[in-house]
């Protein structure tokens, strides 16, 4: 049971998903750093919102934020991808 706990934990999963994931044969994945890429993405997300934002009012001159902003909206798809379990 000891071992169960440990991986569970390690997936971030409480041990009855852990159990019930393993159970249906879904694939359990864990990407090393992705915690930490997440909370980075948001923080550059918000920072690039926050500038759109004073843009838009006239506080700031901004120069094609719009690409910033895509760009970004692209990162964050493919990071969530690497987050989806089908099965």
């Amino acid at each position: 049971m000891a071992k169960i706990k440990t991986k569970s934990a390690r997936v971030d999963l409480t041990v009855s998903a852990f159990i019930l994931s393993a159970a249906l044969n879904k694939p359990i994945v864990v990407i090393d750093g992705l915690p930490d890429a997440v909370k980075e993405m948001r923080r550059i997300g918000a920072n690039v919102n926050q500038l759109t934002t004073l843009a838009n009012m006239e506080k700031i001159k901004c120069i094609e934020l719009c690409d910033v902003k895509e760009e970004l909206v692209k990162v964050w798809q493919s990071l969530n991808s690497l987050t989806q379990i089908t099965g």
